[in-house]
């Protein structure tokens, strides 16, 4: 059944790579964590990484050949920590990132909501290059 599935010519269902995805396919998108990462440890050390503020290295959990190791800052990965409980929408991850980061660290100014989309859809492209995380239209 599964050769069926994957080899059925589905005309009205044309894939599109996110890299060529419009405003609103990302406002209406849907974030899936890579299976082999809903773990409780992973989970638990995501919660450690988050607390000491100290880089968690996704690619130490799903063991695909990469170059470097792929580490997400403590604060960035605090608003994909929701993935753990369930499917989360790229907006409700861009509401998460405004409420963990509201000011920028610099100038310490607010942070706009379309900054923070753009922050947000920057992290899940990187981390959907590597299967870490499945993202939906």
């Amino acid at each position: 059944m599964l050769d069926f599935w994957c080899a059925h010519p589905q005309p009205n269902n044309s894939f599109v790579p996110i890299e060529r995805w419009e405003q609103s396919d990302w406002e209406s998108a849907k974030v899936y964590l890579h299976p082999q990462l809903k773990i409780a440890r992973v989970k638990s050390d995501l919660i450690k990484s988050i607390t000491e503020q100290k880089p968690f290295v996704i690619s130490s959990y799903v063991t695909l050949p990469v170059l470097a190791p792929v580490e997400i800052d403590s604060t960035v990965a605090a608003c994909l920590l929701p993935l753990w409980e369930e499917t989360q929408s790229v907006m409700s991850l861009v509401k998460r990132w405004l409420k963990i980061r509201p000011f920028h660290p610099v100038n310490l100014e607010p942070v706009s909501e379309e900054k923070a989309f753009a922050e947000v859809k920057q992290l899940l492209s990187k981390l959907e290059v590597f299967l870490y995380v499945m993202l939906e239209r």
